[in-house]
């Protein structure tokens, strides 16, 4: 599963991007140690305090990063970096010759999603806020209940043993037909449970809401697992082996201390297609021949075997048989699995191209998970009344009453979110733009030379690796190793989509700094030829903006006031970055101006 927390419950690790996209989608704030203010939502002292203690760097990552979203905290040390842009040399690294102002105007840009995402929300929406709300602050009664009925806002953790198309089959042969081969399904995992919140729509709030109608207690469903002894041919067996097509398939020389190539998966040498599972089912999944096989050789559990099938079909259909030498490991088997059926339906939009064609086709269609539940945690959600609203989400109030304090809170919040939507689609325009006016620099090879300024070059890392550890350490809690911040980058990395192997942080800082830096290049280069120009008035007032809002986010204004930020910083790495900022806005603005939008 993309982005599931699996194996044991972890009350305290932070959300899953499906499962914060969803209550995003709900209108939940999120509260993240990353963001030091829930807009809309007070942050008690003491979680300020600690933000600008460990995360005091990211602050200024706060202003820049609503910029595109292609912009990464640029002050840290002493190197003001955005002045450096002012200094260089355009026709050194770009084509001016090939550039001119067709390049950057007379585009089209097509803003139909981001105007349906951004839309509005009425004064019905706020009853499903308000859940998300709820949700957000729900409160724990109790952990590992098998006698309660799975309910909204529980955490449940799930084995999903089958994936079938459409209603739940009616019999082996509607299973046969409909199952969806568990190799292309990365929704679950027969060896790990799926842990995540009913109500955060980890499959759709469909899902959510048929499990919950089920009024399922996890002592109703369950497996028995055998971790030692022999296998019989009517058990389902955790497997993994790899089989090899050999003239002699000869066993010399292979041990049980012989390592598998893929311990979890099917990796074969040659005609492999189809044959992807951990999950087998002896008397179903695999062809008489082959179980018969296993069930005689594999002769104790979580060793490895080594036999020879002669005269054998590896494709089950009878065809090019030839001789297989296979190696075999049982890891655990099941003689007997409780499951309940959940037919649900997916959202239309929840897998996108990253997921493959295959999940991808789920879209909007109802599927049926065959499910075990292993446990689920009771919780209970707050009553949300006048006290809740100016108590735990500090939102003041002039009613007095609980109907007119909840009305007014609605009145308020809504006002808020659509305010907040607004500029947010602003933002999202801005950085379809910059994103298109980058690719399109980048198709016309317009760059000529990508050898930047050394100066340059280590502010951005430098910007980057602190963003980097400060990320980590907001999402694990604790300061990450040289070979787990590899890791981390490299994870990083890969959802950002980037187009290289990386295995080390330096890598990643690398690879993003050149990205980031060919993209601030046209945004400086588009600022010049147009003739933009930031006035000592603009300078000011966008300096004194900055100030305020480190002051407000860091909680504490005595103590974090502007002489700290001056001293922490220097004037010139705050000016510098603030200049920045405002090239950023005004080639937006610019872009927005001069180029035509599409809305269909």
């Amino acid at each position: 599963m993309k982005n599931a927390k699996q194996g044991k419950t972890n009350k305290n690790a932070p959300l899953s991007k499906k499962q914060r996209k969803r209550l995003e989608k709900r209108g939940v704030v999120i509260k993240d140690k990353r963001a030091p203010k829930a807009d809309g939502v007070k942050m008690p002292k003491e979680q300020k305090f600690f933000i600008a203690l460990v995360a005091v760097i990211a602050l200024l990552a706060i202003v820049c990063a609503t910029f595109g979203g292609i912009l990464i905290a640029s002050a840290v040390g002493n190197v003001p970096y955005g002045s450096i842009y002012d200094t260089l040399k355009m026709s050194n690294y770009l084509d001016t010759r090939r550039m001119g102002k067709p390049f950057y105007t007379n585009n089209t840009f097509d803003f139909t999603e981001i105007e349906k995402y951004y839309a509005p929300k009425d004064a019905a929406y706020m009853d499903e806020y308000i859940e998300g709300i709820r949700l957000e602050h729900r409160e724990e009664v109790a952990l590992g209940q098998k006698l309660t009925p799975v309910g909204f806002a529980d955490d449940v953790a799930l084995y999903i043993t089958d994936i079938f198309r459409g209603e739940s089959p009616a019999d082996e042969a509607a299973e046969k037909a409909n199952r969806i081969p568990t190799s292309t399904m990365p929704l679950g995992t027969y060896i790990q449970s799926i842990t995540f919140t009913v109500g955060t729509e980890y499959f759709g709030k469909d899902f959510d809401d048929k499990l919950i109608a089920l009024n399922l207690k996890p002592a109703d469903t369950g497996r028995e697992v055998r971790y030692n002894g022999t296998i019989a041919l009517d058990d389902t067996v955790c497997l993994s082996y790899v089989v090899y097509k050999s003239k002699s398939a000869k066993t010399e020389g292979v041990t049980e201390e012989t390592p598998l190539l893929d311990r979890y998966t099917w990796n074969t040498k040659a005609e492999s297609a189809g044959k992807n599972q951990t999950r087998v089912d002896l008397s179903e999944d695999i062809d008489a021949t082959l179980a018969a096989a296993l069930v005689e050789n594999c002769k104790a559990m979580g060793e490895t075997y080594t036999f020879v099938l002669e005269n054998y079909s590896l494709s089950g259909d009878g065809s090019n048989k030839a001789t297989y030498k296979i190696e075999a490991q049982i890891h655990f088997a099941v003689e007997t699995e409780v499951t309940r059926d959940v037919t649900f339906t997916f959202p239309e939009d929840y897998f996108t191209e990253g997921d493959g064609a295959t999940l991808k086709a789920l879209n909007g269609k109802t599927v049926t998970f065959r499910v075990i539940v292993a446990a689920s945690d009771d919780y209970e959600l707050p009553v949300f009344d006048r006290k809740f609203i100016t108590e735990t989400l500090e939102v003041e109030l002039t009613a007095t009453d609980e109907a007119g304090a909840l009305a007014e809170y609605k009145e308020k919040e809504l006002a808020r979110i659509n305010k907040s939507l607004a500029e947010n689609k602003e933002m999202a325009k801005l950085r379809t733009a910059y994103l298109h006016l980058a690719n399109k620099a980048n198709t016309s090879s317009l760059f000529v030379n990508t050898e930047f300024p050394t100066s340059l070059v280590n502010a951005v890392k430098s910007s980057l690796l602190s963003e980097l550890r400060t990320n980590f350490i907001s999402t694990y809690g604790f300061t990450p190793t040289t070979d787990q911040l590899n890791s981390y980058a490299a994870a990083q990395y890969a959802q950002m989509g980037g187009q290289q192997q990386i295995t080390t942080y330096s890598e990643y800082l690398m690879y993003v700094a050149d990205s980031q830096i060919t993209q601030e290049l046209l945004m400086y280069y588009v600022f010049r030829d147009a003739g933009l120009k930031i006035t000592d008035e603009m300078l000011e007032e966008a300096y004194r903006a900055q100030i305020d809002e480190f002051i407000e986010n860091a909680g504490d204004p005595e103590t974090y006031d502007e002489e700290y930020f001056v001293n922490y910083y220097t004037k010139d790495v705050l000016y510098a970055q603030v200049r920045r900022d405002l090239v950023y806005h005004m080639v937006g603005d610019y872009l927005l101006a001069k180029n035509t939008q599409k809305l269909s």
